[in-house]
């Protein structure tokens, strides 16, 4: 192991702001849970930095397999790189990798989200739920956003994705299904089908705005209980993705066999 310079710890912090990200294509990360994930996607990493005070957390990842150079760095020049209120003792510097849809089977459309800990925690269920790609509209916080990442458990590096102004979503070809709060289908008594969809998911200030919403087939709603009145975007798309992906697997009319 090096010991990391501080010029090297100056050009690194650079990478916390977007423009020189997009200049050098690269992004930091923080935390062993999520660099072992980010190991597991096999994402390529440039290089990682370990607290000096903490290296016992190497222990705690592949990094041998991995083949990544390594540097030992003091506290302080980690909280210089870090971009939490308590720093990680591990930081990785990954190579930025963005995956194109391309399968259509079923994709999921987020409409303005722009709170970044939200956008992640979608990426992260729909990496559990073997959801094709998540499409943004231009209003959407951008995926490489540290918190996004951290959400997401690195999964916006492994789902794919791409940003579709809401005219594109003309082009599609299958069925475009939007959730709104209330006055739409029962959720739960869709009837399956073997079309490609698009589920449409709208921020939780707003909803989906009416020039996308207009372009939609079917309008879901998910039935509630007592006196609440909506749930939280993250909440709602979880919930209708299992749902509408659970059918796609196992059409109804052979559930009910």
């Amino acid at each position: 192991m090096q010991k990391i310079s501080n010029n090297q710890i100056k050009e690194l912090a650079g990478l916390k702001q977007k423009k020189h990200q997009q200049i050098e294509k690269k992004i930091l990360v923080e935390g062993v849970r999520l660099i072992k994930q980010l190991l597991n996607y096999k994402t390529e990493f440039d290089c990682l930095i370990c607290d000096v005070t903490k290296t016992d957390v190497l222990n705690q990842t592949d990094l041998d397999a991995a083949n990544i150079p390594l540097f030992t760095a003091e506290s302080f020049q980690i909280k210089k790189l870090s971009s939490t209120e308590t720093p990680q003792p591990l930081i990785g510097v990954v190579k930025k990798k963005h995956l194109p849809i391309k399968k259509t089977s079923f994709l999921l459309y987020l409409d303005s989200i722009s709170e970044a800990g939200n956008l992640g925690t979608i990426f992260r269920t729909a990496a559990a739920l073997g959801i094709d790609g998540i499409v943004l509209s231009p209003g959407c916080c951008d995926i490489y956003n540290a918190k996004a990442i951290r959400a997401s458990m690195g999964s916006v590096f492994s789902v794919p994705s791409e940003v579709w102004a809401p005219s594109c979503l003309n082009d599609f070809k299958g069925k475009k299904i939007a959730t709104i709060i209330e006055g739409g289908e029962n959720l739960y008594q869709t009837e399956f089908t073997s079309e490609d969809i698009v589920l449409i998911i709208g921020s939780e200030a707003h909803g989906i705005r009416n020039e996308i919403l207009e372009q939609a087939d079917i309008k879901l709603s998910i039935p509630m209980k007592g006196a609440m009145e909506s749930l939280n975007a993250v909440t709602a798309a979880g919930i209708a993705m299992s749902y509408l992906k659970y059918c796609r697997d196992f059409p109804i009319n052979e559930i009910r066999k």
